[in-house]
């Protein structure tokens, strides 16, 4: 039952949700009405939206406000909540896509996330990531067995964030290929499922620039997608090397299990060489971009400008150490070229899998991350959480002890790596990024230091 007083919250969450939940509004404008609108007819995802523009009012507009009123909220996805799951109620649209049910739990996972610092409640995270990938699966087979319309851009992005929380967070829930986001190309460039009508989230009055900013944020992540697919199919080839070949379990088109495992062994490393060189290729494809190279080109004459007027002096906390200082005019720009870098490590890591400074593009990703990061100065339109993920990959790059490599850096990037983790425990984070810092932890432990998308995190 709602309450007389929740009614501000709902019109807070329709001024205010493009700030709530970074980048959603600012990919998609029209997004947070659509929600909105949506819940109007759902009590879950009412109930959800008020419990995150709750959260927000009290933590950032500094609005008194009850703890108990915000649980009573999140009571009914609560994983210890008995009776019926959530699944079971949920009623689907037209287009047999739970699409109410898919909202409100992407909300309470990202509010879990914001409050993951106080409540290290793992476990619900996990829980609602497994409870998204089954609605996601419920609603990809609607469009594959029964003919009905893709799932909108909204959506198929809500995916993929679904899975980049997963993986980043080191959640461990499985990655099969039912509980995937369809790519909107496949690896080889063909066309697959795309992107959608992106416009009906935009808005009818948007600028043609705005949308070719969603479109390259979009591509971006599309390639993220592609990219954790290839390394599960990594994942795949090396076990057909190890003891454990013989549970090994592939979906191929020789159909016989056997052949797939000959296959990978015969082949495997090869594809999976061929297809890091295609990503890698489409990556620096996407500098190409009309609007990436006009945003490029801006930056050239801003760092001009401000060099002529101020010269080389800048503050130390917006410096790499001694690496030489970026300045950005366009701060969205800058965070996109965070996720670009990024990807970059995450594709080396694929061919090989042992982290640390193994290959010069990897260093020189992590470099530049780093660099970027502390130019932004704790500027971050698409959400510090977005950027800290950036600063993880970097993280995976500069190992404490590096003797012995064949680049020949010795033990120059102790520095790199201290700075590193310096970030992470910001306490301007309010905790955020201490997870980002564990699981980093967590695989320079590891035996071969050894980084997969399998990961995972014991539940405290």
């Amino acid at each position: 039952m709602l309450d007389r007083e929740d009614e501000r919250y709902l019109r807070l969450f329709l001024e205010r949700g493009k700030t709530m939940v970074k980048p959603l509004g600012l990919l998609f404008p029209r997004a947070c009405e659509r929600i909105l609108r949506t819940g109007m007819e759902n009590p879950r995802l009412t109930h959800a939206i008020i419990a995150m523009a709750m959260y927000y009012a009290e933590t950032v507009l500094i609005r008194s406000g009850s703890t108990a009123r915000l649980n009573r909220y999140l009571d009914s996805f609560s994983r210890k909540t008995q009776g019926i799951p959530a699944v079971q109620c949920v009623s689907a649209t037209s287009t047999g896509v739970p699409e109410a049910e898919i909202y409100a739990i992407f909300l309470v996972l990202r509010l879990t996330v914001m409050r993951l610092s106080k409540t290290n409640d793992i476990a619900s995270l996990r829980h609602h990531v497994i409870h998204l990938y089954n609605l996601f699966r419920r609603a990809q087979h609607s469009v594959t067995t029964l003919n009905h319309e893709p799932l909108s851009p909204l959506l198929l992005w809500i995916w993929r964030q679904t899975m980049h929380i997963n993986v980043t967070f080191a959640l461990g829930v499985d990655h099969i290929p039912a509980l995937f986001p369809p790519p909107a190309n496949y690896v080889q460039g063909r066309p697959a499922q795309g992107h959608g009508p992106i416009r009906q989230f935009l808005g009818s009055d948007v600028s043609r620039e705005l949308e070719a900013w969603t479109l390259a944020q979009l591509e971006l992540d599309d390639l993220g997608n592609r990219i954790f697919r290839l390394h599960l199919r990594a994942n795949m080839v090396r076990k057909t090397r190890s003891r454990d070949a013989i549970k090994f379990k592939e979906e191929t088109v020789c159909g016989d299990k056997g052949r797939a495992k000959d296959y990978l062994q015969n082949f495997g490393t090869k594809e999976l060489i061929l297809n890091s060189q295609q990503l890698a290729h489409e990556i620096e494809k996407w500098k190409s971009k009309p609007v990436i190279q006009v945003a490029e080109y801006m930056e050239l004459v801003h760092r001009q400008q401000t060099q002529s007027r101020v010269g080389e002096q800048q503050s130390s906390s917006n410096k790499f150490l001694h690496h030489p200082s970026l300045r950005f005019k366009n701060p969205l720009y800058a965070c996109l070229l965070l996720t670009r870098y990024a990807m970059t490590i995450s594709l080396s890591l694929i061919v090989d899998p042992q982290v640390g400074p193994r290959v010069k593009d990897r260093v020189d990703a992590a470099v530049e991350i780093c660099r970027i990061y502390a130019a932004l100065g704790g500027s971050h339109p698409v959400g510090s959480l977005t950027c800290l993920a950036s600063v993880w990959w970097a993280g995976l790059t500069f190992e404490p002890d590096t003797k012995g490599y064949s680049l020949g850096w010795g033990l120059e990037l102790i520095v790199e790596a201290r700075w590193v983790r310096e970030r992470l425990a910001d306490p301007v984070h309010k905790g955020q990024g201490m997870r980002y810092l564990t699981h980093l932890e967590v695989v320079w432990k590891k035996a071969h230091r050894s980084w997969d998308v399998w990961t995972k995190f014991p539940i405290k």
